[in-house]
């Protein structure tokens, strides 16, 4: 007899927990769903809070005074995707628009192009007060450093004192306008061999008197700081 309840209570409790069985799996599955659904939720609210803007980077780093132009863009230049959170101010968004600038200081790769990184000859002039062409024979300077001198070529001007053997930095940044063969003949931009016989450079005229007050004495020595 007594083991026949036990049999009994046996099978009420196989029943019961069969019952219960199915509700626990139900009631899993609904849980795994709604946490589902929320870390969804979460995702789509994170991507829409991440919004991505089409923008300009130095492919390379590039050198104060290098010139932009059509043909050296694609080298210089790639677009890429970034947060609109990391957008600098005055970002430049058409490529096209520092076409025939120069960089106004070295911009490492991968940095976003923005529109104070870039300077042009117009504006060069414009921060000169009185602009004007002050030309030299190559053979009356103390030396020419780092190059061929071309149209567009950025130097610094030097004069040399041979007694001291010091050597002073008198102008920055000097803009070359034009340069010409021995024959007089106006020398491209991109010829890259002949030696310039004669230097135009766009300076202040304040800085004439000087200028060829140290050209006489032959003591003007200009380096070349960017190569067109």
């Amino acid at each position: 007899m007594l083991r026949e309840t036990r049999k009994n209570k046996e099978k009420v409790r196989v029943r019961k927990e069969r019952r219960i069985f199915p509700g626990v799996i139900a009631v899993a599955f609904i849980a795994s769903a709604i946490t589902f659904f929320l870390l969804l939720n979460i995702e789509k609210n994170m991507l829409q809070n991440y919004e991505k803007a089409a923008v300009w980077v130095a492919a390379a780093s590039l050198q104060k005074s290098a010139e932009i132009s059509a043909e050296n863009m694609e080298e210089y230049f790639r677009q890429v995707e970034v947060d609109k959170s990391r957008l600098p101010e005055y970002v430049i968004r058409d490529i096209h628009e520092i076409e025939g600038s120069r960089a106004a200081l070295m911009i490492p790769e991968g940095t976003i192009l923005s529109e104070p990184m870039f300077s042009s000859d117009e504006s060069y002039v414009n921060n000169l007060t009185n602009p004007v062409i002050l030309g030299c024979k190559a053979e009356d300077l103390y030396q020419v450093a780092s190059g061929i001198l071309r149209k567009g070529d950025v130097v610094n001007v030097y004069t040399v004192n041979d007694e001291l053997g010091e050597t002073y930095l008198l102008w920055a940044d000097v803009l070359i306008d034009q340069t010409f063969d021995n024959a007089g003949n106006l020398i491209a931009p991109e010829d890259v061999t002949t030696a310039a016989a004669r230097i135009n450079l766009l300076m202040e005229e304040a800085c004439a008197e000087q200028f060829y007050t140290e050209l006489n004495k032959g003591s003007l020595r200009m380096v070349k700081i960017w190569n067109s």
